[in-house]
């Protein structure tokens, strides 16, 4: 199978994982007024964000779910599973009813419908990290891997643009009506396209090896959890900031610019689409320049630069200079991709081929769940009990503060 198919095959799940989450991201205006149109607007958009954090609590557990199918019966298999799981929510939240219709019981399923999707969705990228860095050629890892991520930017480009052509060209009442239901629908039908493109895939190498020598782990989540403490811990450590930083620029900013700033929707939406496709064409560019000058090293410029641009990014937002904002947001956006460009190929040499699926996915999935999911809910808080529009910024030096952590080890590969 052609490298290209490949890449297309593992990245399609990927795309309607965040094609969905960002859906959700950029209605959130629309889906506040559908689900809790009694509440004032603030109240509205904390408990939309609230179920949209809820759907990343099932995640981590998604992960040992299908971790353990893909330590056990090939990486294949449970990104066969995972992708044919996601699309059912997404078919059910296209044609859920909404408030007027039956009440509260809207709002309930549609918290369930987001759990549940949590639970295949917490056993994709991590299969797909795994996948692409086990059929990588020697020194080629960082390349790779950096197209584990490129499905969601690209799931992230195509919902900004179709919610922006909505707001453009739609009439706000027949958005808030039946609109917002198209692309979810759609997004579950392109699932069953991707579930054909991947029973063309063949196992990786590197789970063959192990299964002709006889090597695979009838456990492979209890001696995960037993013997690869402190993996799990970096591995955590190491995606915070593809983790939290990554629904900060990319998901938040759309609610910061619109909600706090008072920005025209289509014109913010169509800057996110710019930032999401510049973030495309560099993630494979970072990757080659990792497998060159070495992945650590540029993993700690991406640490540091979360630390220190993201408060002159909210500085300007807030003294209305909007092209100093959009220029520190576009240095922003390509430090975060140097980010999860290389987080792949680290995570992968952290575990050992028999724990990896369940190891990078858990702490992956662990990361997004704790400092991922609230990371929007956690903003708007910052910024209503402080009052000031800088507060975010805080966040993201907690992310990069995180992610140094590892580095103060002298061995960060299948440390003991």
């Amino acid at each position: 199978m052609k490298i290209r198919n490949i890449i297309a095959a593992c990245s399609i799940g990927n795309f309607l994982e965040w094609y969905d989450y960002a859906l959700y991201g950029y209605l959130t205006s629309i889906l506040a007024r559908v689900f809790f149109p009694s509440s004032e607007q603030t109240s509205a958009l904390f408990n939309t964000l609230l179920i949209f954090a809820i759907g990343f609590i099932m995640r981590p557990i998604g992960s040992l779910i299908f971790g353990m199918i893909g330590d056990r019966a090939g990486r294949k298999i449970s990104l066969l599973l995972s992708i044919l799981l996601m699309t059912f929510p997404m078919i059910l939240m296209g044609i859920l009813p909404t408030y007027v219709q039956i009440g509260m019981t809207a709002v309930i399923t549609l918290a369930i419908l987001r759990i549940f999707q949590g639970i295949p969705i917490g056993g994709e990228i991590g299969g797909i990290m795994c996948y692409l860095t086990e059929i990588a050629p020697a020194g080629k890892k960082g390349f790779f891997g950096s197209w584990s991520f490129l499905g969601s930017q690209v799931g992230f480009i195509v919902s900004s643009f179709e919610i922006y052509a909505f707001e453009k060209w739609m009439h706000p009442s027949a958005l808030a009506e039946w609109g917002w239901r198209v692309s979810f629908i759609i997004g579950g039908l392109l699932g069953v396209f991707g579930w054909y493109l991947r029973r063309r895939l063949q196992e990786t190498p590197a789970f063959q090896s192990l299964m002709v020598h006889h090597q695979l782990l009838k456990k492979p989540v209890a001696i995960t959890f037993k013997n690869y403490k402190k993996q799990l811990f970096l591995a955590f450590c190491l995606s915070s900031i593809s983790s939290g930083a990554f629904y900060m620029v990319f998901f938040f900013s759309t609610t910061f610019l619109t909600d706090i700033l008072r920005m025209n929707v289509p014109q913010t939406l169509l800057i996110n689409t710019g930032l999401l496709s510049l973030s495309c064409i560099c993630m494979p560019l970072f990757g080659q320049l990792g497998d060159r000058f070495g992945i650590k090293r540029l993993m700690l410029i991406s640490s540091f630069g979360i630390i220190l641009l993201p408060y002159f990014m909210y500085y300007f937002g807030s003294n209305s200079e909007y092209f100093l904002m959009f220029l520190f947001q576009t240095i922003l956006t390509l430090i975060l991709t140097i980010n999860y460009s290389l987080l792949p190929a680290f995570l992968a040499k952290i575990f050992p081929t028999q724990t990896r699926y369940t190891g990078v996915g858990f702490a992956y999935n662990l990361s997004n769940a704790i400092l991922g999911g609230p990371a929007p809910l956690l903003s708007l808080y910052l910024i209503n009990s402080t009052g000031s529009k800088v507060a975010p910024a805080f966040y993201f030096i907690l992310l990069g503060v995180i992610s140094l952590i590892p580095f103060l080890y002298k061995k960060l590969e299948h440390a003991q």
